[in-house]
């Protein structure tokens, strides 16, 4: 029986047995609706409420967190409360034996290990009248916020291996905290020590909200001041009781300098006051998503970070947070473009990336699903045919949840001989997964690279490709081999100049030079 259901026969056991009572007539599904919230932010312990006076209980925690009445009775102003827009993380983490000399600020159990952190933006808002310029703007102004209290500074990334990663999303987007739609819950971000699921210090805001760059305007939701707020928590800091802080846990317009004393206190307490000399972090450059050639100024580098051939069958380039599709005659035009521009909410780069065809429930139908690894963690893409793109399927997910590889990052991921078996490595070792017909998938354990027989006499390679069982391409810094034919047959030809090949660069060809200096 679903909670819903365990809810509504509960519902008269709670008002005829336990006499909670109400100021106001409620519905049944109003009734689960409160419930719902006040598990979910840390009032209650159960979605059940049975025990007596348990709900009076939350409801009167809950009025005093949020400066109101006390009576411990829902009533038109607690109810208005809880549909206010706020902050998506708990009010109440863990239960704390309090007393009145409590300090209203709280912190977590856990702090950042340095205080030079760094951060990205995977994703920006749809928003309309939001720009990737004027976002990067105003976070950098609410990271400002907390170094000039702190020791703490931070730096914006090009790339997400960094510290705190940044992004816009609508429902679920890949860490069990769905997003609600418009209003109610806007933001919510993850603890320094939130790492079971690679997101600690992540913040996610909700896409569905209508966000500015512009400050206080109506109808509008402030990336500023939520953004304050959120960064707090990626910071250590759990909600505030006092109602001014930053760290209250419902939405209110805010200055410039939105700070109370109760949180610099709070924020002091775990990382110190500032310290005597303090360097500024220059503004972010502005950044732009048009897909133009000219996004990557490194075009004729002839460098490339992974190269796959997606689920759709064409052939990606990945190089720093610019995506290539190559066709016949090189860079298809329109191409490079920014990575989530392609693969919605990807990671803004990527360490390496392979497309196998698996079973989605580990036998049955097989579907085919792009991968893009980054540090520690994979993004799972499917291919719609209709819609001709892909689309966002899981992520993101860390190795262990997808393919069992006990490593935290990849150095690459390719097929050799036929579409059954493909490789992973990482320094001198390699996991061999294989793909039976069903679309089940068997790894074996780490094996020293030398070993591998296929590779043998063939120079070491950041990222490969297979375009059929007895043709690859095989890539290292700017220069590229190419693997053709099988067994005795099997020649290498290379180095080649992979920015001349591929890129349609005109320079000197690299034919002559040595490759290892």
């Amino acid at each position: 029986m679903s909670h819903n259901s365990l809810l509504l026969l509960g519902i008269f056991m709670c008002f005829s047995i336990y006499g909670i009572n109400t100021e106001i007539s409620i519905t049944a599904a109003d009734y689960i609706r409160v419930v719902n919230y006040l598990y979910h932010y840390g009032y209650l312990m159960t979605r059940f409420p049975w025990l007596p006076g348990s709900f009076p209980d939350a409801i009167a925690e809950f009025q005093r967190r949020a400066h109101l009445q006390l009576t411990g009775r829902l009533n038109d102003e607690t109810l208005n409360m809880i549909n206010r827009k706020r902050c998506g993380v708990p009010d109440i983490i863990r239960f704390v034996v309090t007393s009145s000399r409590i300090k209203r600020y709280v912190l977590d159990d856990t702090r950042w290990k340095h205080t030079n952190l760094t951060y990205c933006v995977r994703t920006y808002p749809l928003a309309p009248d939001t720009t990737h310029s004027g976002v990067d703007r105003v976070l950098a102004k609410a990271f400002k916020i907390w170094s000039d209290v702190s020791s703490l500074t931070f730096t914006q990334l090009p790339h997400c291996n960094v510290d705190i990663v940044i992004q816009f999303n609508s429902g679920y987007h890949g860490d069990r905290a769905p997003f609600d739609g418009k209003g109610n819950t806007l933001a919510h971000a993850y603890f320094p020590g939130d790492s079971r699921r690679g997101l600690n210090g992540d913040v996610h805001f909700d896409d569905d909200e209508p966000w500015t760059t512009e400050g206080n305007i109506p109808n509008r939701e402030d990336i500023f001041c939520v953004g304050v707020h959120e960064i707090g928590h990626s910071l250590g800091l759990q909600h505030s009781r006092e109602k001014g802080a930053i760290m209250w846990p419902w939405v209110r317009q805010c200055t410039d300098s939105p700070l109370t004393q109760d949180d610099i206190r709070g924020i002091q307490a775990l990382y110190g006051p500032p310290r005597s000399i303090v360097t500024t972090t220059p503004s972010p450059p502005a950044r732009t998503t048009t897909p133009t050639p000219s996004l990557d100024p490194d075009i004729c580098s002839g460098r490339i970070d992974s190269v796959t051939l997606g689920a759709d069958g064409k052939m990606y380039g990945f190089r720093g947070n610019f995506v290539y599709l190559f066709g016949r005659r090189g860079v298809v035009p329109g191409y490079p473009r920014v990575i989530s521009s392609v693969f919605p909410d990807a990671p803004s780069s990527v360490d390496t990336t392979i497309t196998l065809t698996l079973a989605t429930g580990g036998r049955g139908p097989k579907t085919t699903f792009t991968y893009l690894f980054t540090g520690n963690v994979s993004y799972i893409y499917t291919y719609d045919v209709s819609l001709t793109r892909f689309r966002f399927y899981k992520g993101p997910v860390l190795f262990s949840e997808v393919l069992q590889l006990p490593t935290r990052r990849l150095d690459a991921a390719f097929y050799l001989d036929n579409d059954n078996t493909c490789y992973f490595t990482r320094g001198k070792v390699y996991w061999k997964m294989t793909i039976d017909k069903q679309g089940g998938k068997r790894i074996s354990s780490a094996r020293k690279l030398s070993n591998l027989t296929q590779l043998q006499g063939i120079p070491p390679f950041r990222t490969a490709v297979r375009m059929r069982s007895d043709l690859k391409y095989l890539f290292y810094n700017s220069t590229y081999f190419r693997l053709e034919g099988e067994g005795r047959r099997r020649r290498l030809v290379g180095p080649l100049d992979t920015a001349y090949r591929w890129f349609r660069c005109r320079r000197p060809s690299l034919y002559q030079l040595p490759l290892f200096p």
